[in-house]
């Protein structure tokens, strides 16, 4: 990637959208020379009177865009802290970086949707409750110790590639390494 001083993203909605449009804008869009792409980590539509419509699973989404992407960067603007335990999000950042090609912008935040907690029968906590789950996580102070820790009690290996997490983007969007 090119060095210059200000970067470039695309932020798609995967709501309301065939996988086939997907595809399609974000190819040409990488090949425009956009420094990044975004999904989002929701389950339902956002920001639309009915909900009820289309919505395409962010992780999964993500794994087969990479695939006909070549060099723009690729993440969720920002993955709910809530949905996913944090090693099995860890888990699955260590992979989609790796078949993206080192691509991954790994994107984490606290969660909002009230709906998608309670139809997916995730506990939907206060903002402070949810707040200090992230700060639990590890993803707020951008501590690789939460990792470690968790990944000890599972017995579980991060990257079979020796390879290292991608950056980390908070929703306040500040970079960290995690």
């Amino acid at each position: 990637m090119t060095k210059h001083p200000i970067r470039f993203g695309f932020q798609s909605g995967q709501q309301n959208v065939t996988w086939e449009r997907m595809r399609d804008v974000w190819g040409k869009i990488d090949a425009w020379g956009y420094d990044s792409l975004w999904a989002f980590d929701h389950f339902y539509p956002i920001f639309t009177p009915d909900p009820a419509g289309p919505c395409m699973e962010n992780w999964t989404l993500l794994s087969a865009l990479s695939q006909h992407t070549r060099r723009a960067r690729i993440g969720a603007l920002v993955n709910s802290n809530t949905y996913r335990n944090p090693c099995l999000t860890a888990k699955m950042a260590a992979t989609l970086d790796h078949v993206s090609g080192g691509r991954l912008n790994l994107g984490l935040g606290a969660g909002w949707y009230e709906l998608e907690h309670r139809s997916f029968g995730v506990d939907f906590k206060t903002v402070r409750g949810r707040l200090e789950a992230t700060r639990s996580t590890g993803a707020l102070t951008c501590a690789p110790s939460w990792i470690a820790a968790s990944l000890r009690k599972i017995e579980a290996t991060l990257t079979p590639w020796g390879a290292l997490l991608p950056p980390a983007y908070l929703s306040s969007w500040i970079p960290c390494q995690v």
